[in-house]
């Protein structure tokens, strides 16, 4: 499965005790929105993440200035963790060990790492633009793109309702399998 926990003991990462990004740090893929639900869901809920972290993975796409800013904006909560560019096993690694892969991207086509996602029976969490509904409509938590109360909301029932995640993403993998090659996934 190329589920391997020492790639995330080089983060200080343990299995299904984090949230994780997947993608170029680029403006409108809206990392800045999980840190900021992030931050709202441990005001909301302390208790609830104190045991978790958000691992943010990937790298500067010539988008430095917004990468400061994304770190600047996680710099006082240790628990946000940020990767670098990862693929191969240490990507599917931290994909099949996440509590659940959050996509608030506002602009995609076709997201890779959503169905990595899928493919692995990770729950996921997306924005509700047209193009990650078409793949996980009915499969994901869907929030509304741009609120980070509605991300932090949706981080809360991901931990609330394991059951009801875990179900999505079992449908998601269903699908995934039926309607997408799945070589050289996760």
């Amino acid at each position: 499965e190329g589920a391997n926990i020492e790639d995330l003991k080089v983060f200080n990462l343990e299995p299904q005790k984090y949230f994780a990004f997947i993608g170029r740090l680029v403006a409108h893929k809206r990392a800045h929105d999980l840190v900021e639900a992030w931050k709202l869901a441990n005001e909301m809920r302390p208790q609830l993440f104190e045991n978790y972290k958000i691992a943010i993975i990937g790298d500067s796409a010539h988008t430095k200035d917004y990468v400061k800013i994304l770190k600047d904006l996680a710099k006082h909560d240790k628990r946000v963790v940020f990767t670098g560019f990862q693929h191969g096993p240490q990507l599917a690694s931290l994909v099949k060990n996440a509590k659940a892969v959050v996509n608030p991207s506002e602009s995609e086509r076709l997201s890779i790492a959503s169905l990595e996602a899928m493919a692995a029976r990770t729950p996921l969490i997306v924005a509700d633009i047209p193009e990650n509904l078409e793949i996980a409509e009915g499969q994901a938590k869907i929030f509304a793109r741009r609120k980070p109360q509605e991300l932090a909301e949706a981080l809360i029932w991901s931990l609330e309702k394991e059951s009801e995640a875990r179900e999505l993403a079992n449908k998601a993998y269903e699908f995934v399998r039926g309607t997408h090659s799945m070589q050289g996934m996760t």
